[in-house]
């Protein structure tokens, strides 16, 4: 008997496509479809483009947090509390406030 009869060929591995996106990129893609929708990112209510974009407003605080900086939204805890206590706020890079978004029901005109 022959080896090449005992064992059958070895499957092939297909490698992953060159062309594959991060998630970084894929949660872009999902938040612009979602913006050109008419729906907000974060809050998941409609989106209100005609107030201004999250970048002008008022709930969207910087947070820093070893030596780096993230966009979160404070809107929904009380002066003075832990961001870690708003609705719309996560240690992760899902909750990161991005500029471009449309307003939501909550904005508010940040002060010059």
């Amino acid at each position: 008997m022959s080896a090449a009869g005992l064992f059958p060929e070895p499957a092939r591995v297909e490698p992953e496509p060159v062309g594959r996106l991060s998630a970084g990129r894929r949660r872009t893609q999902r938040q612009r479809a979602e913006v050109e929708a008419g729906w907000h990112p974060l809050t998941r209510d409609r989106s209100r483009p005609e107030l201004g974009t999250c970048g002008t407003c008022a709930h969207r605080v910087l947070v820093r947090w070893h030596r780096r900086t993230y966009p979160k939204c404070d809107q929904g805890i009380g002066v003075g509390r832990p961001l870690d206590e708003a609705p719309y706020a996560s240690h992760g890079p899902a909750t990161d406030v991005r500029t471009w978004w449309p307003a939501c029901g909550s904005w508010v005109r940040r002060s010059p």
